[in-house]
């Protein structure tokens, strides 16, 4: 009976999704691994000293940063040739190889480039410790090999084993730096460890996710493709830097004008709460992608493109609405007798 309930799973994580499913398992995926890291971060917060929950959050962010430049080029080209092969797994499994390779060399050079900036340059991390900084430079080749694995996953529509893939990273992640900290009482190390362990266990149900997809040995791809990965990761890695520039500027600048490690815990949480429709959106697209490249029609494109942006469209307009409708109930702005000094305050 357990062999036959793991088959079962695993089947799920190989199955492909309608759009609709899709949305649903990702959007499902972000609201709770939005709740699990929150209350993580309250219980880290508590367990850890402020000094080493500050340095818990620049780990943090350096890694966030680390996973959108990932995340931005060549997972997204693979998805692409992925989607656009759909049904002939053999065609796309050059360009599957070439992002194997290729993005997890990125990686390595990005953890050496922090590793040396860290050592010998701009301190990146408050922190001297050498396994910190070993363990984050480590984490950003498996980081580099998620993402590939998760951009075959969209591109194949295997949407259950994408929303697999990253609710078990933030689980198994979220359940080791507790442990780490409370038992083992490793402290920010432990925590940063706790990471590496989450994504190695995304990286392992992804290879099960992509079974069918996965290349051996062989010929790599164009550069053609290589061309197209870098004209996608431009755009993509702004945004990812825009995201993050924030967080990473308070924390190399803000130490000299007094910003503490609760005012930087604090400002993260109001911009995930705040960036929530931005990753609604996100999980949305994702799901609708696979099949805007399937198809050669503008006007099925346009479709695709379309439904989700009416869904996020109405969830900003209707929150405005929300906010504007309580603030005018609340303050009474609405009534024809309400005082200059009350309208003033309702602006």
């Amino acid at each position: 009976m357990p062999r036959l309930k793991r088959h079962g799973l695993l089947a799920d994580v190989r199955a492909e999704r309608t759009a609709a499913a899709g949305s649903v398992i990702l959007v499902s995926r972000f609201a709770a691994t939005a709740v699990m890291n929150y209350v993580v971060g309250l219980a880290l917060a508590w367990l850890l000293t402020p000094a080493a929950f500050g340095l818990v959050s620049a780990v943090q962010n350096v890694l966030l940063l680390a996973a959108g430049l990932l995340t931005a080029g060549l997972p997204w080209a693979l998805a692409l040739r992925i989607a656009q092969t759909h049904g002939v797994p053999a065609a796309s499994r050059p360009e599957f190889r070439t992002a194997l390779v290729a993005n997890f060399g990125f990686g390595a050079t990005l953890g050496a480039a922090f590793l040396g900036t860290q050592l010998f340059g701009v301190e990146l991390l408050p922190s001297h410790s050498l396994i910190l900084c070993l363990i984050v430079a480590a984490e950003m080749p498996v980081l580099a090999v998620n993402a590939t694995l998760a951009g075959a996953a969209q591109g194949s529509s295997r949407f259950g084993g994408l929303g697999a893939m990253q609710t078990t990273e933030s689980l198994v992640k979220c359940v080791a730096a507790v442990f780490m900290v409370s038992v083992l009482h490793a402290g920010a190390t432990g925590v940063a460890l706790s990471f590496l362990i989450g994504t190695l266990a995304s990286v392992l149900l992804g290879v099960s996710a992509s079974k069918g997809l996965l290349p051996g040995l062989g010929p790599m791809a164009s550069l053609g493709f290589l061309r197209a990965a870098t004209s996608i990761w431009f755009a993509s890695a702004a945004m990812a830097f825009l995201i993050t520039a924030d967080l990473l500027g308070l924390e190399l600048f803000g130490r000299a004008a007094g910003v503490t490690a609760a005012v930087l815990a604090g400002y993260q949480a109001c911009g995930l709460l705040g960036r929530a429709c931005y990753y609604i959106g996100d999980a949305l697209a994702d799901a609708v992608f696979p099949f805007m490249a399937r198809t050669d029609d503008p006007e099925d494109r346009n479709r695709w493109f379309m439904a989700p942006v009416r869904w996020v469209m109405l969830l900003i307009v209707r929150s405005r609405w929300d906010f504007s409708w309580r603030r005018d109930r609340c303050c009474g702005c609405s009534s024809p007798r309400t005082t200059p000094a009350l309208r003033r305050c309702c602006d």
